[in-house]
């Protein structure tokens, strides 16, 4: 450990996104500890999201269900609990509530407190939110306790949101993305994904913190093959005209590559061309 009377510990979180922030005590930094609340919190709206009563649509000649009115939150038995998280690059992946379970069960041992199962059932059985709940409450813990790996829990909650977003029926339409083409000093690009829209306001990288408005990003995607923007199908009946069916056809015949229901916009632009 060093002496220097001037060291002061980084934010553990911070520097696994690349940012410098020294702190006074702990590990952890008071935005990124209310990060860490925010996101415990969101999580288990979002899950309560997944709780809405599938209904068959009236105008839907597919019979696929829909999403309609919420009816009482009921934890037993619920699709999002078992919706499975991508914590490592291969299966098998965890399910939402597995990783939950398991970050409490951690919490509880190096706390000392009395074990998992007992404080469950003392709560009225497992459950998702219970969980979410328990480590909501144990953030500052956790945050200064330096032996706690807050690290690997901040990669594994990040993971948890991105399999819960898909309930988000509050955000916004985002119609293009693009890898971030920001030249890093080691001569590689950034790479984050962004997300924008036509008339969205300027865009800022996550991990480079370079801002551009979305024109200057759209033209990067189409002048550059390193950086292929990826649509979606409204943007491209918006923008150019075409409408989803057309879109699907021509990708069933080859004619454009499509990905995660998003098309790329050269493929577009060369049959517009063509």
């Amino acid at each position: 450990m060093t002496t220097d009377p001037t060291w002061r510990p980084e934010c553990v979180l911070c520097s696994a996104r690349g940012r410098t922030r020294r702190l006074e005590a702990g590990h952890v930094c008071p935005e990124c500890a209310s990060w860490l609340s925010a996101t415990l919190t969101r999580i288990g709206d979002l899950a309560s999201m997944a709780t809405t009563e599938r209904v068959t649509s009236a105008g839907s000649s597919t019979g696929k269900p829909v999403f309609g009115s919420k009816p009482p939150l009921n934890v037993e038995g619920l699709d999002v609990c078992d919706s499975l998280v991508r914590t490592t690059d291969a299966p098998p992946w965890p399910t939402l509530l597995e990783v939950v379970e398991a970050w409490e069960r951690m919490v509880r041992d190096m706390r000392g407190l009395s074990p998992y199962g007992p404080a469950s059932l003392a709560r009225g059985g497992a459950s998702l939110w219970g969980c979410l709940a328990f480590l909501g409450s144990s953030v500052e813990w956790m945050t200064t306790d330096t032996a706690f790996p807050i690290d690997d829990l901040a990669e594994e909650l990040r993971a948890c949101l991105r399999a819960v977003r898909k309930w988000d029926t509050e955000a916004p339409r985002r119609g293009m993305g693009i890898p971030c083409p920001t030249l890093k000093d080691d001569g590689t690009d950034c790479e984050y994904p962004l997300q924008f829209g036509d008339g969205d306001d300027e865009v800022t990288c996550r991990r480079c913190r370079v801002t551009r408005t979305p024109s200057q990003l759209m033209a990067v995607g189409m002048a550059t093959k390193d950086h292929e923007m990826w649509v979606d199908a409204e943007a491209i009946t918006e923008r150019y005209g075409i409408p989803k069916r057309t879109l699907q056809r021509m990708a069933q015949r080859g004619q454009v590559r499509r990905n995660h229901g998003r098309y790329l916009l050269s493929d577009i632009v060369a049959t517009r061309t063509g």
